[in-house]
């Protein structure tokens, strides 16, 4: 699931995520087979900026939990602040990423969306697939005033 900014395609100065918001894709599950397989047990974290064009830029963070993410329920989180994004994997702090701080408002998505480059690997006769949210919560940190 990702945080997605409703304006990123419009921005006009290069890297004012302050301003245009960055794509924030909390978790990006990739359907390894097994363990061995990389995408199997690793599931990243990526920020998008710049837009989608000649100008996009990207950072990804790959935690390393020990778990299949395919096999059971999993809380994934991102604690977003003025100083960053902080990953948490099932209450476990995974990393965290300093760049492209979002300045606006952004909005939610579930989906299994695939990228351009994932969806050549699709199997039409395994579709459609499906996956299953037992909750999503949001949570604003108090002001020290408030």
């Amino acid at each position: 699931f990702w945080l997605q900014s409703p304006i990123l395609r419009e921005y006009k100065t290069l890297n004012d995520t302050k301003h245009y918001g960055t794509e924030i894709d909390i978790s990006e599950y990739f359907g390894g087979k097994n363990a061995t397989d990389r995408h199997g047990f690793e599931v990243p974290m990526t920020l998008h900026w710049n837009g989608y064009g000649k100008d996009h830029l990207m950072k990804q963070l790959w935690p390393r939990p020990r778990v299949d993410h395919a096999q059971d329920f999993h809380i994934y989180g991102c604690e977003w602040d003025e100083t960053g994004y902080t990953l948490y994997i099932d209450g476990y702090r995974q990393g965290k990423m300093i760049e492209a701080i979002s300045g606006i408002p952004e909005y939610i998505i579930l989906s299994l969306l695939g990228a351009p480059n994932e969806r050549e690997k699709l199997d039409p006769t395994k579709l459609p697939e499906s996956m299953m949210v037992d909750y999503v919560r949001v949570y604003e940190k108090k002001k020290l005033s408030e």
